[in-house]
């Protein structure tokens, strides 16, 4: 390691620092014009190559590490707001102490669930796809709050058209989530060549824990997958859309047209509604949704109690409790 200090020369009116790190050749201006503030750039930049920090040339830097994720197809999500905030920060220098600083500073009012959805969570991807192997921790808190809303019917049938209004192919993902239970990257996932409509059944290749599913197919949902504008053949994907930050812009602007509030989850409130649904409607109990290969055990789906009455209601109806009669008439004072 050599770092040196060059004095200005011919047109060059500023210092600049000139030698080699880790095999690499460094020249570049100090952007001062004094020998003491050059010295001073120097002895900072000698720090920082002491510290493993100095930004080399080949460094990758959190712009071009974010437009080589997106491009190859990551989520898009909340990462234009990001690449404004950090630009060509090396990534070396993005530590647990930055992150923390940077989710308050771009989200001060918002949740830890929030914070993490939004900046923890596409940062660590982005740093995963450049293959550094950091441990960002999220924050305490962000899992957030167990969602348990949903929709009623009619709220269903109103976005359903905003939504067919919107993009016809999104009210056919919508309808099937609605009626499946289906993750939205379970159905994003999905090829025309996974739907057996005469069987009712489709073959999810991949599921959240890893685990292949068969995928009951309700009449619903085969009459909305009958009206896919592009048709059923071939191997093509059923949907246009990556999980993505344009898939939720358009997803919001149906709600909002259907005038129905997403609660931030636009898709996952679906998921929520066939649950509830499911208790609701059909009586079906825990571990009827659990055979639906949705959800994997009764910690699950327990959440979605909320919407029918509880089994011990008709029990309790029959204790022998006595019954207070008739108020008997007050005489009236003298």
């Amino acid at each position: 390691m050599s770092l040196k200090l060059v004095p200005p020369r011919g047109t060059r009116k500023c210092y600049a620092i000139r030698g080699t790190v880790n095999g690499e050749r460094i020249e570049r201006s100090t952007g001062f014009t004094t020998r003491r503030e050059a010295d001073g750039y120097l002895k900072k930049a000698l720090k920082e190559v002491a510290e493993d920090r100095l930004r080399l040339p080949s460094d990758p830097t959190f712009a071009s590490a974010a437009a080589r994720y997106q491009r190859n197809g990551g989520d898009g999500g909340f990462i234009d707001k990001l690449i404004e905030a950090i630009g060509d920060k090396p990534l070396k220098l993005i530590d647990q102490d930055f992150v923390d600083d940077l989710a308050h500073e771009l989200y001060p009012e918002a949740s830890p669930a929030t914070r993490n959805r939004q900046c923890y969570t596409p940062l660590i991807a982005v740093l995963r796809s450049a293959g550094v192997a950091k441990l960002i921790r999220r924050p305490k808190g962000a899992q957030g709050e167990a969602r348990t809303g949903w929709l009623w019917p009619e709220q269903a049938g109103k976005l359903v058209k905003a939504a067919h209004e919107v993009h016809p192919e999104l009210a056919i993902l919508i309808v099937l989530i609605l009626s499946t239970g289906a993750r939205l990257s379970e159905a994003l996932g999905l090829r025309c060549s996974d739907l057996r409509l005469t069987e009712r059944h489709a073959f999810i290749a991949k599921t959240k824990n890893g685990k292949p599913r068969s995928l009951y197919l309700p009449p619903a949902a085969i009459d909305a997958l009958y009206q896919h504008p592009r048709g059923l053949t071939g191997r093509e994907k059923l949907f246009p859309w990556s999980k993505s930050g344009q898939l939720y812009k358009i997803a919001r602007k149906a709600y909002e047209r259907a005038g129905i509030d997403t609660e931030g989850e636009p898709f996952h409130i679906l998921r929520h509604s066939y649950a509830t649904w499911m208790r609701r409607y059909s009586g079906a109990a825990e571990a009827d949704l659990i055979n639906t290969g949705a959800w994997d055990d009764a910690q699950s789906v327990r959440r979605y109690a909320h919407a029918v009455k509880g089994d011990t209601h008709g029990l309790v109806d029959n204790l022998p409790v006595p019954r207070i009669g008739y108020p008997v008439a007050r005489a009236q004072p003298e």
